[in-house]
C-alpha cells in the first residue's frame, strides 16, 4: 500500500512531471496558462452563439416573427441588441424588438424587463440594447424574436439587425 508523501517547501522540477492522476486546486490552471493550440474538445468548453435576426438595408422594416435557436443543453442569455443599419425611423413611427423562449411545455413569453424600442431619437448603427430578466436556457427551448413595426405620422426604418448573445453548457 502506497504512503503518502508531504513536501513542506517549493519543489522545481527541471524535467517534465508525469502522474497516473492528479487532483488540482481551483484556479490552478488559468487561461493564460492554456496553449492557443491546446485543441481542446468542443465538449469541455462554454459554446458562445451570436444569434441573428436581420431585415435587408433598403427594405422597409415590417413585422416579423423569427425562430432564432434551439437549445442544446443549458446555457445563459446574455444580451440582446439591435441596430438600424440603413435610415432610422421619422416622425412618430417605431420599432419595437422582443425576445421570447418558449417549450413543449410551455408557451413563448419574453425573456426582456421590456422590448427594444427603435424610433426618431434613436442614433444610426448604433446598438439599442435590452435587458434580460430571464438569462436560463434549458434543452430543448426555442428561442424567436418578435419585431413589431408600427407606421406613424412618419416613416418607419430601413434595415435592421438583432443580435442575441448566447453560451451553451457542452452537452
Amino acid at each position: 500500500m502506497a504512503t503518502n508523501s508531504t513536501i513542506e517547501s517549493n519543489l522545481h522540477i527541471a524535467g517534465r512531471l508525469t502522474a497516473q492522476s492528479a487532483t488540482l486546486p481551483d484556479s490552478t490552471v488559468t487561461d493564460a496558462m492554456v496553449a492557443s493550440d491546446a485543441a481542446i474538445s468542443a465538449s469541455k468548453i462554454v459554446h458562445r452563439f451570436p444569434l441573428r435576426h436581420s431585415q435587408n438595408g433598403g427594405a422597409v422594416v415590417a413585422d416579423a416573427t423569427e425562430a432564432i435557436h434551439v437549445a442544446r443543453a443549458a446555457g445563459t442569455i446574455k444580451a440582446i441588441e439591435a441596430v438600424i443599419d440603413d435610415t432610422v425611423p421619422v416622425g412618430d413611427s417605431t420599432v419595437t424588438v422582443d425576445l421570447e423562449k418558449g417549450n413543449a411545455a410551455s408557451a413563448y413569453a419574453s425573456v426582456l424587463s421590456a422590448v427594444l424600442t427603435i424610433n426618431s431619437s434613436t442614433v444610426l448603427r448604433t446598438p439599442t440594447t435590452g435587458t434580460v430578466t430571464s438569462t436560463s436556457v434549458a434543452d430543448g427551448d426555442s428561442l424567436r424574436v418578435v419585431v413589431d413595426a408600427t407606421v406613424g405620422t412618419g416613416t418607419l426604418p430601413t434595415g435592421l439587425v438583432v443580435t442575441v448573445f448566447l453560451e451553451e453548457s457542452p452537452a
